[in-house]
């Protein structure tokens, strides 16, 4: 009986916890991502933020439109509707955090790219930075 206790406590409880973090409610995210546009609106509210938000801006636009063309690629039928991207940036400059709303399938291949992204070191952390993605015919 202990081991298979410690099954479900080593193996079954993250996996379910993971699961259950996956499926809340749309309206959860949605809030999520608000509250890290608000940070942002606080980390830029003087000059030293919102030099840093126009670097990570300028390093998202030099990378980042092969991804995005790459993103939409690989979707059968991309969902172009604009949504809101939020990162969270570490004291070392790595995204710990991307927020993406609405949830489309090219939002969520953004998200995922972005994981891994290494900025300039933030002048504090957590810094939050927006990005507001519109597509044009």
């Amino acid at each position: 009986m202990p081991n298979l206790l410690r099954l479900f406590f080593l193996v079954l409880l993250p996996w379910v916890a993971a699961g259950a973090v996956q499926a809340a409610p749309a309206g959860v995210h949605e809030r999520r991502l608000e509250d890290a546009i608000r940070r942002n609106q606080s980390d830029v509210a003087d000059a030293v933020g919102q030099r840093y938000e126009n670097t990570v801006i300028r390093q998202y636009q030099a990378t980042y439109p092969a991804t995005l063309h790459a993103c939409i690629k690989s979707q059968p039928a991309a969902d172009l509707s604009a949504f809101d991207v939020a990162l969270v940036i570490g004291r070392d400059g790595a995204v710990t955090q991307v927020l993406v709303w609405p949830v489309t399938g090219v939002a969520s291949c953004l998200r995922e790219r972005l994981l891994h992204e290494h900025f300039q070191r933030p002048p504090f952390a957590p810094f939050h930075s927006h990005i507001h993605m519109t597509f044009s015919p």
